[in-house]
């Protein structure tokens, strides 16, 4: 018999946010076996501790996940492939190396700082697009103000605005 699951694995609950950091940093690999996700923040957290990162290549994980270069990539999640791509994961013979660009890569695009310049950014671009979007009266008559309504002179409908965001 080869044991029951419980005999192989340690179900903790709910780790608090403080504690996440030594839960992670004890593992050998995170294995992320996902059909869809966006962006993990669990493969994040990880990749911030230095933890070897397993995972399919779904949503936004392949624009975090560089295979062989800062972690490692899975072809699918059937159990075979799961399984060879844990051995190969742990086998790999240049894990410090791989450690130390996950944590670069980590460091270099997914920090607060980084995500928040990163928003700024497209928030501003945003601004812009939406600024051009916008229906606004080119009437010379109309005030510099907005408001909802009916131009007088072009008989145009809605939000008028010559005021810049």
């Amino acid at each position: 018999m080869r044991g029951s699951l419980n005999d192989k694995a340690k179900f903790l609950g709910w780790i608090p946010d403080d504690e996440l950091p030594s839960y992670l940093n004890e593992l050998k690999l995170l294995v992320l076996p996902s059909y869809t996700v966006g962006l993990p923040n669990v493969m994040l957290e990880a990749m911030a501790c230095a933890t070897r990162v397993l995972a399919t290549s779904v949503g936004a994980i392949p624009d975090a996940i560089k295979n062989d270069e800062t972690r490692f990539i899975m072809r699918d999640n059937s159990p075979e492939c799961i399984a060879r791509s844990v051995v190969k994961a742990l086998n790999y013979p240049e894990l410090d190396r791989l450690d130390s660009n996950g944590r670069a890569a980590m460091e270099k695009e997914y920090t607060y700082e980084v995500t928040v310049e990163r928003y700024r950014n497209i928030l501003t671009n945003l601004k812009e697009d939406v600024k051009l979007q916008i229906p606004y009266c080119h009437c010379p008559r109309v005030e510099r103000s907005s408001y909802r309504g009916r131009c007088r002179t072009s008989g145009a409908f809605g939000l008028f605005t010559l005021v810049p965001f």
